[in-house]
């Protein structure tokens, strides 16, 4: 079973920077405005509590229980957001700060099933770019409307109108209202719905708030999408299997006794440094720790740190919150500017040349 990715969510699809709450006004009783100063902790603010509303505990699946508001701002400081005052400086982009309010009204008022989709014509034009399409540029904010640039390996790229099905694409942005880039494809693709096939490498990937069971890349095996709620039921005792996307309450975890394809049983999660199973989904063992064991009996410890080999939990290389694997080293998440051997590393997810970066045009 694997999760739909939530790289993409981390950055929202579209002008989310310009959804920015807790905006202030002109003084005067006026329109809310945001500023770009204000820009990266409201939209950390705007963000996170979109993936509480759609989320709930299970956020923290996801993220190892990294700080969401933490880890959201450093991750918009270091994308294109961060360039946004050089782009409006030099005329490229005009920022209107009573539209980037609206747009935050938007977001407040979006569904968890319009997540894939971009966002409303208030955030686009919160941020409006000169260049037309088939003009050059750096960013996607250099672009009129709602085109893209288009980075084919090399700097400046081209203003392009998002991409139809099928269009070949890098990123979620790149597609046109609905569509996300397929993860095994790199084409334009409308996400499963429930019930619907997915992945395996040769079906789309489930929506954002759903699960693909029973997938298998190596087999070319497709899944099936599963509700979050369908997939995390199980109670205290219940059987349950991670292969079989049955899994249990966010407050437990799904203990194996013996490898699959056996089953699990959910069961309670334990303190640091406690008694553990190896193989539980998630891990019985606090955040930031693990279970360290020769077999598949151990005991809670904390996850390496900067500096420190990688531990394999369940085949996946992992290190303490706000660390990544890199070549078999943790290391601490890189700003733009830092050294990197992958882009695993970088607040970005953009590593260009062994430095972090927002893209090749930075």
């Amino acid at each position: 079973m694997r999760k739909a990715s939530l790289s993409a969510l981390l950055v929202l699809p579209g002008f989310l920077f310009a959804a920015c709450g807790g905006s202030s006004d002109d003084g005067g009783g006026g329109a809310k405005t945001v500023s770009i100063d204000e820009l990266p902790a409201e939209v950390a603010k705007a963000q996170c509590a979109l993936y509480q509303k759609c989320f709930g505990d299970l956020f923290q699946f996801f993220t190892n229980g990294e700080d969401c508001l933490k880890i959201s701002e450093e991750r918009v400081k270091n994308a294109e957001i961060g360039q946004l005052a050089a782009a409006v400086a030099s005329g490229k982009v005009k920022y209107d700060g009573a539209m980037a309010a609206k747009c935050l009204e938007d977001i407040a008022a979006r569904s968890c099933a319009e997540l894939a989709n971009r966002l409303s014509d208030n955030c686009d034009a919160a941020a409006e770019g000169s260049a037309a399409v088939g003009e050059d540029c750096s960013y996607d904010l250099d672009c009129k409307g709602t085109a893209f640039c288009k980075l084919d390996g090399a700097c400046p790229g081209k203003c392009t109108e998002r991409l139809a099905a099928g269009g070949a694409c890098k990123q979620d942005d790149d597609c046109q209202d609905g569509l996300v880039c397929g993860d095994a494809t790199q084409a334009c693709v409308k996400p499963g719905a429930v019930g619907e096939p997915c992945g395996g490498g040769v079906q789309p990937e489930c929506g954002p708030t759903l699960f693909c069971v029973g997938d298998d890349d190596a087999a070319k095996q497709a899944g099936t999408c599963k509700a979050l709620t369908e997939v995390f039921a199980g109670k205290a005792g219940d059987t349950c299997a991670f292969q079989d996307g049955t899994l249990c309450a966010t407050d437990l975890s799904c203990v194996y006794d013996a490898p699959p394809p056996a089953s699990g049983k959910c069961a309670a999660r334990v303190g640091s440094g406690a008694a553990c199973k190896r193989l539980a989904v998630p891990s019985m063992c606090p955040i930031g720790e693990y279970c360290d064991g020769a077999a598949l009996d151990g005991t809670c410890k904390a996850l390496p740190g900067p500096g420190q080999p990688c531990v394999k939990v369940l085949d996946s290389d992992h290190c303490a919150p706000y660390s990544r694997c890199d070549g078999g080293t943790c290391v601490a998440l890189q700003k733009n500017g830092g050294p990197c051997g992958g882009s695993q590393v970088c607040y970005s997810e953009s590593c260009v040349s062994g430095t972090c970066k927002v893209n090749a045009c930075q």
